[in-house]
C-alpha cells in the first residue's frame, strides 16, 4: 500500500514547482533533493527530479534520478511510463538515438 506523502514533502514538492517555474532549476532540484530525504522510497519525487534535471541539461543525472525511480514506482502505472520517457529523452540528449527510439516504441510514445 502506498501512504500518502506527508506535508512537508507536498510544500517542498509546490517550493520547487515554483522555483523551476521561475526559472531557478538548480534551486529546484535542490528542494526535491531534501523531500527525498524525508521520503526516500516515494518514486515520484525522484521521477520530478529527473524531469527538473533533463529540462536543465543535465541528461546523465536526468537518467539516473529516473532509474531510481524506477526503484519505487508501481509496475505498470502511468509514472512508471513517465520515468521510461525520461530515460529515452536522457539517452536521446546523450546522442543515443537508437536506445531512445527503441524505448519510446516500447512505452508507444511519439518521438516529439
Amino acid at each position: 500500500m502506498i501512504e500518502p506523502p506527508t506535508a512537508i514533502t507536498e510544500a517542498l514538492v509546490a517550493e520547487a514547482t515554483a522555483l523551476e517555474n521561475a526559472g531557478s532549476p538548480e534551486q529546484a532540484a535542490a528542494t526535491i533533493e531534501q523531500a527525498i530525504r524525508i521520503e526516500p522510497r516515494r518514486g515520484a519525487l525522484w521521477l520530478q527530479l529527473a524531469v527538473i534535471r533533463l529540462r536543465d541539461g543535465q541528461a546523465p543525472m536526468a537518467e539516473q534520478s529516473a532509474r531510481k525511480a524506477l526503484l519505487f514506482l508501481q509496475s505498470g502505472s502511468p509514472e512508471e511510463r513517465d520515468a521510461w520517457l525520461v530515460i529515452a529523452d536522457a539517452r536521446e540528449a546523450q546522442g543515443d538515438f537508437e536506445s531512445a527510439e527503441g524505448l519510446r516504441i516500447r512505452w508507444n510514445a511519439p518521438n516529439d
